[in-house]
């Protein structure tokens, strides 16, 4: 896209520097009331700073020659509208790059944290907001803190930019970015990221209340240690897993709490493709599912680290059948593993391993519970 960051649909906006002083060199916000033909320089400060466009719901458009959060200081924007929907367009990295912004960039480390966060209600009235025509296509990698929080808690965001362009995230480059935000009902397009660092997607959708299903993250094959830590925590109404078959290593806690309390979620995603787990790489990953009827298939994995499996399935009132992974015992690793599960069911495991299994056990075979070889 040519078209600057525009802001449309609002009686004004307000644009803060929330976390004290300005970095040094800092260089000032520019904005366009009359579609670029005039543009007037704001300098953040720590009181709001108000920005009203032409007419009534009329376009702002916004850049900035440099990232617009950095680690001395986060820029937010604050949205007013009281009757309409804000709605955010054109090409996002005019707040980074000013004029020159339709060449491919790298985004700069912290470029989009907290940028939106916290845009929920005013004067008791929601702030709805349609971003699906914000362009990140000048981008195919998000750096290092590049969303974070981005959208966070903001409660009435409708409907999502097209993420297809990204290929890669940083650490904890999407961490959180859409946390909270009750309204979503269709997961954002990460089918062609391939790689997570450390914390790159941990909570990212956690709290979206609406949301039914899963993004597709097929393509995914490295993720650092708490990738997807809390990913999709608190979903109530999800019904679709997220597809991460092209996970084989999983990294210390990257799997951790990724689905705790979705309690709609009757189906577990596909984990065969699994064959080690690090440090409390599953701990609590689908703890208080409540409509969870069968565990994944674990029996490819033949490694798990300490914790690994801690209180994997605490909590799943519904869950009848377990598939054990083909490993050494050991109840340390899977301390409360199916604590409070359903009074009967089957676990199956390996003929190789399912004697050192203890029964009658929340870190093995539950109460009740059968033991069976698995064919």
């Amino acid at each position: 896209s040519t078209k600057y960051f525009t802001i449309s649909g609002c009686n004004y906006i307000d644009i803060t520097a929330s976390n004290g002083a300005l970095p040094s060199g800092y260089q000032p916000i520019y904005y366009s009331i009359d579609n670029g033909s005039t543009w007037n320089s704001l300098t953040p400060q720590t009181t709001a700073q108000s920005i009203r466009p032409a007419q009534t719901d009329g376009d702002i458009l916004l850049k900035h020659a440099g990232a617009v959060s950095t680690v001395s200081t986060n820029v937010k924007i604050h949205l007013h509208t009281l009757t309409s929907t804000a709605k955010l367009s054109g090409n996002i990295a005019s707040l980074c790059f000013g004029d020159n912004f339709t060449d491919t960039k790298t985004m700069p480390d912290y470029a989009y944290s907290l940028l939106f966060a916290g845009n929920s209600t005013i004067s008791a009235h929601p702030v709805y907001i349609n971003a699906q025509n914000i362009s990140f296509s000048s981008y195919t990698s998000v750096s290092n803190y590049g969303m974070y929080c981005l959208f966070q808690s903001c409660e009435y965001l409708t409907s999502l930019p097209d993420f297809s362009c990204i290929t890669s995230v940083g650490d904890y480059g999407m961490c959180e970015t859409f946390g909270g935000c009750t309204s979503l009902t269709t997961p954002p397009d990460f089918s062609n990221v391939t790689s997570v660092g450390n914390h790159g997607m941990s909570g990212v959708l956690q709290l979206c209340t609406s949301l039914t299903t899963s993004p597709d993250l097929s393509s995914v094959t490295t993720i650092g240690d708490y990738g997807m830590y809390c990913l999709l925590t608190n979903c109530s109404s999800l019904t679709t897993p997220p597809d991460v078959t092209g996970i084989t290593t999983l990294s210390p806690y990257g799997f951790a709490s990724m689905l705790r309390q979705c309690s709609s979620l009757t189906t577990p995603p596909d984990l065969r493709g699994i064959k080690s787990v690090s440090r409390n790489g599953f701990n609590g990953m689908f703890k208080n599912c409540s409509s969870l009827t069968t565990s994944p298939n674990l029996s490819g994995i033949t490694f798990v680290n300490s914790y690994g499996l801690q209180e994997m399935f605490y909590g799943c009132t519904s869950l009848k059948t377990i598939y054990a992974p083909t490993i050494s015992w050991d109840t340390r690793i899977s301390s409360n593993w199916a604590y409070n599960v359903n009074p009967s069911g089957t676990l199956y495991a390996d003929a190789s391993i399912i004697n050192s299994i203890p029964t009658n056990s929340k870190d093995g075979c539950p109460s009740g519970w059968d033991k069976e070889i698995l064919n």
